[in-house]
Formats: structure tokens, sequence, C-alpha cells
């Protein structure tokens, strides 16, 4: 079991233990900023059924909590070297 998997498991637990529902979102970034990036996107309850959440590696960001619905994509190709930021 990776590292990422083991701490994200602990910390799912500990917030069920102490009163977080079992239905609240959950968001990892895995290897993010990179273009092998993904986006996880689960609840509490459901993480550790879901096969690709074994798989997760390092870096990796965890967002618990109704800001995970808000999310949108990204475009990846903004992250290549020499893209333009969009400011608004």
């Amino acid at each position: 079991m990776s590292r990422v998997v083991w701490s994200i498991q602990g910390e799912s637990t500990n917030l069920l233990k102490h009163g977080m529902q079992a239905y609240m979102p959950i968001g990892i970034v895995d290897k993010g900023t990179t273009s092998e990036q993904r986006v996880i996107t689960s609840t509490l309850a459901k993480l550790d059924a879901s096969a690709v959440f074994a798989q997760l590696q390092e870096p990796a960001l965890v967002y618990v909590g109704e800001v995970v619905n808000q999310r949108q994509p990204v475009d990846l190709a903004m992250l290549e070297v020499g893209a333009q930021s969009l400011s608004i």
C-alpha cells in the first residue's frame, strides 16, 4: 500500500469517526500539474472500494467537502511551458 493511500485511509476514518457524513465528497488530484494528472472523486464511504484509489502515487492533493463538487475541468495544455496565463 502506498504512503498516499495509507494516509488518505487514515484521515477519512478519522473524519467519519468524528462526525463527518459518509456521503461527503472527496477529491484527489494525483500527480498534479503534470501531464499524467488525474482527478479522482468519490465520497468518504465509497473511497476504499475504488480500484483507481489503490493506484495513487505521490504527489497527491486531497480535498474534502462541497468544494469538490464545484471543481471545473482544467485544460492541461495551459500547464505547458510558454502557455499564457489568464487574468480576469
